[in-house]
């Protein structure tokens, strides 16, 4: 189960899962706020398995230049990653996503159990919204626009 803040961690994840061939499952959430209203509340989870052909890389979920700030010397540029916080759009101290985070680990564990249970189809990617009216879906435009060429898991 991976439910980290940062580029770098997910990306090293992933290397790590594929490269001892371990399943895994991310979950990461969304808040955008323009003119002090919440525009978007949502998050998504994703199961990547070995096999699946498909991977946060060919999926565009991994931002490469976030990884390199992440992961770059200059301690300002770090410091100020982690000042930034979750909301996009609004200037938050604290993590404003308790609720939000409390729908994507409910479906994570869901999509956890049912790799041993198969008691549903498997999906790719959940995505959770509660912009007008709670809901949950399978977000098969992602996956059908995945690139079909990616170094990381076309194996």
């Amino acid at each position: 189960m991976v439910a980290t803040d940062n580029h770098t961690d997910r990306f090293t994840i992933q290397q790590l899962a594929f490269k001892y061939y371990v399943p895994f499952i991310t979950a990461g959430v969304n808040i955008t706020v323009e003119d002090e209203k919440i525009l978007d509340m949502s998050g998504e989870v994703i199961l990547i398995r070995i096999g699946d052909r498909v991977c946060l890389t060919c999926l565009k979920r991994l931002k490469y230049n976030e990884i390199t700030k992440q992961l770059s010397p200059d301690k300002n540029v770090r410091e100020g990653l982690v000042r930034k916080g979750y909301v996009q759009g609004l200037d938050v101290k604290e993590p404003a996503v308790k609720t939000l985070n409390t729908h994507l680990a409910t479906l994570a564990i869901d999509t956890l159990i049912n790799q041993y249970t198969e008691r549903q189809r498997d999906v790719v990617i959940r995505v959770f919204e509660d912009n007008f009216a709670p809901v949950i879906y399978e977000d098969v435009e992602s996956v059908a626009e995945r690139n079909f060429s990616c170094n990381i898991c076309d194996v």
